[in-house]
């Protein structure tokens, strides 16, 4: 029985098989934890533009409310109503009265929606409703104490900065909601709801392709509108010209929650 041991030819040549082994295997790990990242990075990026996808066609479906059209002509100059479509752009873009500066990947499309997504209209008595300049009063309930228009859905605070439009019969006229909006008698028979606005010829006015503001036809419903924008996260990239993340916002809304439920279009009685 040979009892001499390793010779240190014979350890170094056994250091450097192991090493030369060990080398290969942790390649083959970190090259397996790489292929894994980019898979999942290209699975989150496949389900984000799925669900952007199914969060337009869900909200492009519910816009056009009052008759509204996508886009009119106002004045002989065409204008987008709600829709709007900003095609290959770059740098910073500008949405009046909503998103200022507003940084997109350069050569995608920004799309903008607007219509009735998260509040449905509001019922009112186009003899008895009262609207002046400033303020448009809804009941919650109508004369024999039935709920007629529900207003826990909301929050009356957070209805500041969206868009209001009245509806009558065949038309519609479009302004801004105002600071102030109140309840009078929270949980009574006899609620309603103080609704403060404003013209918006920046953004909300826009809309306004028929009559001027405020609206002197009868009122026969009044809307609560938000408005969504799509576009391309340019800071967040899976490789270098690939972006991963289509952006969503909303007047209450950001890209991680669900999509409104459905509205139907209002149409004139």
């Amino acid at each position: 029985m040979n009892e001499r041991g390793f010779t240190l030819v014979e350890v170094l040549v056994a250091s450097v098989v192991f090493t030369i082994f060990m080398v290969g295997i942790l390649n083959l790990l970190d090259t397996s934890t790489k292929v894994s990242q980019l898979e999942n990075s290209v699975a989150d990026a496949q389900e984000n533009v799925r669900f952007a996808a199914y969060h337009i066609m869900r909200t492009a479906r519910m816009i056009r409310g009052a008759t509204m059209p996508v886009a009119a002509n106002v004045a002989g100059t065409d204008e987008w109503v709600t829709a709007e479509l900003r095609s290959n752009q770059s740098g910073t873009v500008n949405i009046p009265g909503y998103i200022p500066g507003l940084t997109v990947k350069p050569g995608s499309d920004v799309l903008t929606l607007r219509g009735f997504f998260e509040i449905s209209p509001f019922f009112t008595n186009p003899t008895t409703v009262t609207v002046d300049s400033t303020t448009v009063s809804v009941s919650e309930f109508d004369a024999g104490g039935l709920l007629k228009n529900d207003f826990s859905a909301f929050t009356v605070g957070a209805l500041e900065g969206r868009g209001i439009v009245f509806m009558g019969q065949g038309s519609y006229c479009v302004g801004v909601i105002d600071a102030g909006s109140t309840e009078t008698n929270p949980g009574n028979v006899n609620n309603t709801l103080e609704i403060k606005h404003t013209s918006d010829p920046a953004f909300w006015g826009k809309m306004n392709t028929q009559a001027s503001y405020p609206p002197s036809f009868q009122i026969y419903r009044v809307g609560v509108l938000e408005s969504y924008t799509y576009y391309v996260n340019p800071d967040n990239e899976l490789r270098p010209g690939m972006p991963v993340e289509v952006v969503i916002l909303g007047t209450e809304r950001t890209e991680d929650e669900q999509p409104p439920e459905e509205q139907p279009n209002e149409e004139q009685p």
